[in-house]
C-alpha cells in the first residue's frame, strides 16, 4: 500500500482524485521515500500495521507481531499468533499463551476487513453454493 504513494512522491505527482469524471478512492498508504533516502530511520507509524487476505488465507501484521489464519489442510483453521522479532520462522504459535494480544489483533483484522470491504471467504458457507 506504500509502493504507489512512494512512486508518485518520487515522480512529484499528486494522486488523482477523479478519472474520467469518476471519484477515485484515496490511497491508503503513504510515501516512504524519506525512509528509502535515509532521512528517517523508521517508517511512519501506520506502516507497522498491514493486513491481507488471499484465497481464504488471512494475516495481519502489527509491529513485530503477526496473526495468521489458514484453512485445513494448509493450517488449523484457527488464528495463530507469532512474535516475528523472536520467532521469524513462525515456529511457536503464541495464541494460547497470549489470548489478549491475539484478540486485539483479531479485532484489528475485523476493522481492516470492514474498511477494505474484504470478502472473507473463510466465513462463507460454501455448502449452500454447491
Amino acid at each position: 500500500r506504500d509502493i504507489m504513494p512512494t512512486i508518485l512522491d518520487l515522480a512529484g505527482v499528486e494522486p488523482p482524485r477523479q478519472i474520467d469524471g469518476r471519484e477515485v478512492r484515496a490511497l491508503q498508504g503513504r510515501s516512504v521515500l524519506e525512509l528509502l533516502d535515509g532521512s528517517v530511520e523508521a517508517p511512519y507509524a501506520g506502516a507497522a500495521q498491514v493486513g491481507y487476505e488471499l484465497f481464504g488465507l488471512k494475516a495481519l501484521f502489527e509491529g513485530d507481531w503477526k496473526i495468521l489464519w489458514m484453512p485445513p489442510p494448509f493450517g488449523s483453521g484457527e488464528w495463530e499468533l507469532y512474535n516475528l522479532a523472536t520467532d521469524p520462522a513462525e515456529m511457536n504459535d503464541l495464541a494460547s499463551k497470549q489470548p489478549e494480544r491475539l484478540q486485539s489483533m483479531i479485532d484489528l483484522w475485523e476493522r481492516y476487513k470492514q474498511e477494505n470491504t474484504v470478502l472473507d471467504i473463510s466465513s462463507l458457507d460454501l455448502s449452500e453454493v454447491m
